[in-house]
């Protein structure tokens, strides 16, 4: 197949017709003749900064061992001395001596001096009494013997390794040199942090930067690449359940931390893809397995399982908004653990799931008061009634702004905080219109309306920046299930963003969604049951931290 017409970059320009071991001189003429403004974003890498912050247990050191950090192709060092700040003795690998001379200077004057850019919220990190050290490193990623620079006696690996777009920038064909790579230089309990961009290159369009196979299944369905993506997809998708199958026929092991993360992983995929169809018997028997092991608190002790759980909770929670109150999960609509889960999980939602944590609560106890209502008597319509009122009141009481208050990027996180407050505004009102514990009268129409059409605005502006569009899926959900009440326009604007948002995002979930409105708007129907009458989950951008689980020798071939 013909490489599509495009236009050739600068950047592609310099090196369409350079020998692949002539690459790196390609990079140093680069630096040399001051064009590394092609690639410079002038800072440290906002997700990493918010991910680190968020995983305290990362950065942590004794008196005797700081974690040590790995940048390959480290620029101008905005990383490198980020996570110097942050605690960790950082190495900033680099090809060119001119940016090695360019990041020192950098680094000195950040450390005199941090920028506000180095931290996410305003108080993470800024003692300079954990600062780590730095060391550059002037060599190719490729060749071995620079690791010997790496300056303690017990070194076996790094610590962390981040890769900012070197990947990228790597011919197709040195991608399992890559791997192997990697695989050599992190330690047997490191993580590997990648950041890709951009996400959606055509796979046959030129580089650097490359296009990786990031989201390709379901951004090229019907197309010839498509059979061979989904062939190689299924292929490694059968070695992890006959690896599980195997680790369930073992007494010692069908309880243990890789039993359970495999199917909780497995299950994420899925869903993620859109194509789970039985994603409640496998949530379920997760459930199951981590109450052999002695339930949720117990579980949440633990640094190994913590993420697990909190991946499995948030899961359940959100998949009960679209479930039958009838048939809604017990783990997604628990009360009794919710104070202690929220409370152990306070900084660490945001990642996973970016909805404020006093929504996300509020979210747990309208499904707790749905599935209450589905048993309650006439005596008892009263009280269900007031609690869902109280519930109301502390959404219009949650203000955005002073939860976005410490965090970076505070007119993002603000934009997030109205989005959910309204979302969760509506949710409460249908799903419990839909059981009669809340009557349509014309002071919860009002309520309704005014919530809706701001939601529009609000999920409008989310939907236009990259930085918060993958967060409004659950609020475009809820306000096509409002549109159902409302204007011809709202469901237009509903249904033209949720093939975007599948195109955009590498995932089928939004076309599903737009599958079940679509039928729900031609029932004629309006209440929240209706529209979901069965159990549905639609959620993306939920991952599973690993790193804290024994590792088994791996072969890269």
């Amino acid at each position: 197949m013909d490489t599509p017409p495009q236009p050739l970059t600068q950047l592609v320009s310099h090196f369409i017709n350079r020998a692949r071991n002539n690459e790196s001189s390609g990079w140093t003429e680069l630096w040399n003749s001051d064009k590394s403004n092609f690639w410079d974003r002038m800072g440290p890498s906002p997700a990493l900064i918010d991910w680190i912050e968020s995983q305290s247990e990362i950065s942590q050191h004794s008196p005797n061992y700081r974690p040590i950090a790995l940048i390959p192709d480290c620029g101008k060092g905005y990383d490198v001395v980020m996570l110097a700040l942050h605690g960790f003795d950082v190495y900033g690998l680099e090809i060119s001596q001119k940016a090695i001379e360019i990041a020192k200077v950098n680094v000195a004057a950040q450390f005199c001096e941090p920028s506000s850019f180095n931290f996410g919220s305003s108080t993470a990190g800024r003692s300079t009494k954990c600062r780590g050290n730095v060391k550059f490193i002037q060599g190719d990623f490729f060749e071995t013997g620079w690791e010997k620079l790496v300056a303690t006696e017990d070194f076996h690996g790094f610590d962390l390794i981040y890769d900012y777009t070197f990947l990228c920038v790597l011919p197709p064909d040195l991608r399992k040199d890559w791997a192997r790579r990697m695989y050599e230089l992190i330690s047997p309990s490191g993580v590997l942090a990648c950041l890709e961009f951009p996400l959606y290159k055509d796979l046959r369009a030129l580089g650097p930067p490359w296009g990786l196979k990031g989201h390709r299944i379901n951004r090229t369905r019907g197309s010839p690449e498509s059979k061979g993506l989904v062939e190689k997809f299924y292929f490694h998708w059968g070695l992890a359940i006959r690896s599980l199958r195997d680790h369930l026929d073992m007494e010692d092991k069908r309880k243990g931390d890789t039993m359970i993360a495999g199917v909780l992983t497995l299950l994420l995929v899925d869903v993620q893809l859109g194509t789970s169809l039985n994603w409640r018997c496998h949530l379920e028997g997760v459930y199951e397995l981590m109450m052999l092991r002695g339930g949720f608190q117990a579980m949440a002790r633990s640094k190994v399982l913590k993420p697990l759980l909190r991946c499995l909770w948030v899961l359940a929670v959100i998949g009960n908004t679209t479930c039958p109150a009838s048939d809604l999960s017990m783990i997604g609509s628990q009360l009794d653990t919710t104070d202690f889960l929220l409370e152990e999980f306070s900084t660490a939602m945001s990642p996973y799931h970016m909805c404020p944590l006093p929504l996300f609560a509020e979210i747990i106890k309208v499904n707790h008061l749905r599935m209450r209502a589905t048993e309650y008597t006439s005596t008892r319509a009263e009280e269900l009634s007031y609690e869902a009122c109280k519930i109301l009141q502390r959404v219009h009481d949650f203000l955005p702004e002073q939860w976005a208050d410490s965090k970076r990027s505070s007119k993002d996180w603000v934009l997030i905080g109205s989005v959910y407050q309204s979302a969760v505004a509506i949710y409460l009102i249908l799903s419990l219109q839909s059981l009669s514990v809340f009557y349509i009268t014309s002071e919860m129409s009002a309520c309704c309306t005014r919530h809706g059409e701001l939601l529009q605005v609000l999920i409008s502006d989310g939907l236009s920046s990259p930085r918060t569009q993958r967060f409004m899926l659950w609020p475009l959900i809820v306000l096509g299930v409002y549109a159902a009440r409302s204007s011809p326009a709202m469901r237009a604007f509903v249904v033209s963003r949720l093939p975007e948002l599948s195109r955009d995002l590498g995932t089928s979930v939004p076309l599903m969604v737009k599958h079940v409105l679509e039928s729900f708007w031609d029932s004629g129907e309006t209440r929240w049951d209706a529209c979901f009458n069965k159990p549905y989950i639609f959620t993306m951008q939920i991952a599973i931290d690993t790193n804290g689980l024994p590792h088994t020798t791996r072969k890269i071939s």
